[in-house]
């Protein structure tokens, strides 16, 4: 019978709470201002049902999935304590930069773009109607040979700007940046860039270590593996994964009895089925086993503008 078992502990980093852990045994645990654990600031933008986490395989693995927030979930890339690490950026991906989102879209056919009545928000918190979105598109200069839109705002600006990606681009709060942000306080001068591999046809996403972090949105209604290291943003708030050890007898006798009742009933657990963990260190092939489980493709389409998946 086992008495220990391998657990994780969801720690914050910022707060009046720092420091303090949130265990994980088992149970799925809601996380959010009016759910299971709502120690957070009210002004921090965790919203009242944020995001699920669980330990269904003998605490060997953390999953958490997001309750459409409306500040969303995120997972760090690098920086506020992580390892930094090359990610590709491609339609559909959204980055959360410091207090600023940038989403990635198809470009424009002609190297503008046209209204759409379906606008994306980053920030779903945000009324669309006081949003301003240019006339114009700005252009990182470079070789026309692959293309990539990227929408974003600062935190203390409505009005949305558009910038066609076609080389190796600088974000940041510098104004030696190919896109400044001079808004966010916590941006740092050189935040990140955005390279170009030319070979395979695919932009990169290359952060900086900044105190702050550079995080990919958690946008589908599906769990996503974490590991040791790791860092979750919930609004404002900021949670590290940590691993444990935690004593399991009662955990062990569930388990059994779960066993038993599936057996007895002939109940197929579909859930732990799909949640086998890869156990990988790069949020990348997570990211893109994640994708693939919610059924959307799990990297960049083949032929488009801009960007394919051979690469990848």
């Amino acid at each position: 019978m086992p008495l220990k078992v391998k657990a994780h502990d969801l720690v914050h980093e910022t707060g009046s709470r720092k420091g303090t852990a949130i265990p994980v045994r088992g149970e799925a645990r809601t996380l959010g201002l009016k759910a299971d654990y709502r120690h957070f600031e009210k002004d921090c933008g965790v919203s009242r049902e944020h995001c699920t986490v669980r330990s269904p395989d003998k605490h060997g693995s953390l999953w958490v999935e997001d309750r459409l927030s409306r500040k969303g979930t995120y997972v760090c890339i690098g920086g506020a304590g992580k390892a930094c690490e090359t990610f590709p950026v491609f339609p559909d991906v959204c980055l959360r930069l410091s207090k600023s989102n940038f989403y990635f879209a198809a470009p424009p056919e002609n190297g503008r773009e046209e209204s759409s009545s379906e606008e994306e928000s980053d920030d779903e918190d945000d009324d669309e109607s006081d949003v301003s979105l240019s006339d114009d598109d700005d252009t990182v200069h470079g070789e026309v040979d692959h293309r990539l839109l990227v929408k974003f705002r600062g935190p203390q600006t409505k009005r949305q700007r558009r910038v066609v990606l076609t080389g190796s681009t600088t974000i940041g709060a510098s104004d030696e940046c190919d896109i400044i942000v001079g808004d966010d306080d916590e941006m740092a001068p050189l935040h990140c860039s955005v390279e170009l591999d030319k070979d395979k046809g695919v932009f990169f996403v290359k952060p900086h270590d900044t105190s702050s972090g550079t995080y990919v949105k958690l946008s589908e209604k599906t769990s996503f593996e974490l590991n040791q290291g790791d860092v979750l943003r919930l609004g404002d708030a900021r949670l590290s994964v940590r691993k444990t050890e935690a004593w399991a007898v009662s955990g062990w006798l569930d388990s059994m009895l779960l066993k038993l009742a599936l057996c007895l009933f002939k109940v197929e657990d579909g859930h732990r089925e799909r949640l086998k963990p890869l156990g990988e260190t790069y949020v990348w092939n997570r990211f893109r086993a994640y994708r693939k489980r919610s059924g959307k493709r799990h990297d960049p389409p083949v032929g488009e503008r801009g960007w394919r998946a051979a690469a990848c």
